[in-house]
């Protein structure tokens, strides 16, 4: 017959790993909620569900004919004991810049522990009947005097590191240092009141749940904030295309092909007209558009200067692979780059290649042009270029976790990569 407290240790249990269900579930299928340490979030609320799990079925087997079963869950819990420190600190130190001090902690660390968890395993085995009082009980007393000094001496010790770090805020120490305090005072409580049993599940599974709702608030905030700088990028780039001197260009062209040839005429009007709204309708886009889209944007501004340069502009479009999404205004920066800084600039002018292709787990699309070229380590001293440029790796990386790379040589071309992965 179970006590009252056994059937209130059960149901602290069970709640302790239903909430680890939620947040492993959670944390995996919602990955940018926690941010970049997510698997080492996961891999530490499973030990945190195996010791509520553990420890469950140690009340739930509490009796005479089950005591070998028992004792075999209480070594098994008190070894994932030993070892929930080891997991607690690799989370927390991948919020903190990597440096070799670190690396030496962590190691160090993991050396102890793994000690200990040998010695534990030998005194275990070879010391059953000394952990076994005359009735057939385990003495808790003498069972959980050794075996909480390591753990209670990481977790103080990684109080003390996240207390006097640098690298993290004041409501992150006093997040992440609460883990560990409460982990200490559990774990002393449950040496001094063996009979309060489900303090620890308890108190490890309390901190991750306060942990986990900090960092979905803080993630949230911050999508937002990416949110906000990727429309304020935008709003950037589209009012930098639409440039005074280009469209007086575009007109000028307009109005002379009206007077020779009205149809050529039309058909730019609806071009310009075309190129003009993709810049406005930019402003608008929160989400990445489908490449084609971004390419009818290319394909309307490389008309309009085509018909300025017939001679000098030689176009070439090998468009291998089309279905998929890139932000808008990411392409068609690049070649009017191409086209002002790398060709035009040339007496004979040149030629302007865009492709797209598979790679693998990738597409890639190449804007390639065997202009004037430029030292890529000089960008920054062009500041209207150097901002166009890093808008649209800004953009890549956040909304399609992209990358842009730039090979170019002076008298000889620039290639500019841009790599999208695929989902």
């Amino acid at each position: 017959m179970y006590t009252f407290s056994n059937q209130i240790s059960v149901m602290i249990d069970v709640f302790s790993m239903v909430i680890m269900i939620i947040l492993i579930l959670s944390t995996t299928f919602e990955n940018k909620v926690i941010g970049k340490p997510t698997s080492k979030f996961i891999y530490l609320s499973l030990v945190a569900f195996f010791i509520a799990l553990f420890h469950m079925l140690i009340v739930i087997f509490n009796k005479d004919e089950y005591r070998v079963l028992e004792y075999m869950f209480n070594c098994v819990l008190l070894l994932l004991i030993q070892v929930i420190p080891i997991f607690y600190l690799r989370y927390v130190i991948s919020y903190v810049p990597y440096k070799r001090r670190m690396k030496v902690i962590i190691h160090t660390f993991e050396i102890v522990v793994t000690t200990m968890i040998i010695v534990y395993l030998i005194m275990l085995i070879v010391n059953y009947n000394n952990y076994i009082d005359f009735d057939g009980k385990i003495n808790y007393a003498k069972f959980y005097s050794i075996f909480i000094i390591t753990p209670t001496l990481c977790c103080a010790a990684i109080y003390v590191m996240i207390l006097g770090t640098k690298y993290l805020t004041r409501i992150q120490k006093l997040l992440f240092s609460s883990f560990s305090f409460l982990l200490i005072l559990a774990l002393i409580g449950q040496f001094f009141y063996q009979k309060v049993t489900a303090i620890i599940p308890a108190s490890i599974s309390f901190s991750l749940f306060i942990i986990y709702i900090y960092l979905f608030i803080e993630m949230s905030t911050m999508n937002q904030l990416q949110k906000a700088q990727i429309m304020e990028q935008q709003m950037v780039i589209a009012l930098s295309q639409i440039k005074p001197h280009f469209i007086y260009n575009a007109l000028s062209s307009i109005a002379a092909l009206c007077l020779s040839n009205p149809n050529e005429a039309y058909n730019c009007t609806i071009e310009f007209s075309s190129y003009l709204r993709s810049n406005l309708d930019s402003l608008s886009y929160t989400k990445p558009i489908p490449f084609t889209k971004e390419m009818e944007h290319v394909r309307n501004y490389l008309n309009i200067e085509k018909r300025r340069f017939p001679n000098k502009l030689n176009v070439i479009y090998d468009i291998k692979c089309e279905d998929f999404l890139i932000p808008a205004l990411t392409i068609e920066p690049l070649v009017e780059n191409a086209v002002k800084c790398g060709i035009s600039s040339k007496l004979e002018g040149g030629t302007l290649t865009i492709k797209s292709f598979e790679v693998d787990n990738f597409y890639v699309v190449k804007v390639i042009d065997d202009g004037n070229g430029f030292n890529p380590n000089e960008i920054k001293k062009d500041g209207r270029t150097h901002i166009g440029i890093e808008n649209v790796k800004n953009r890549l990386d956040k909304m399609v976790h992209g990358s842009l790379i730039i090979d170019s040589r002076k008298g000889l071309g620039t290639t500019i990569t841009i790599i999208v992965p695929k989902k």
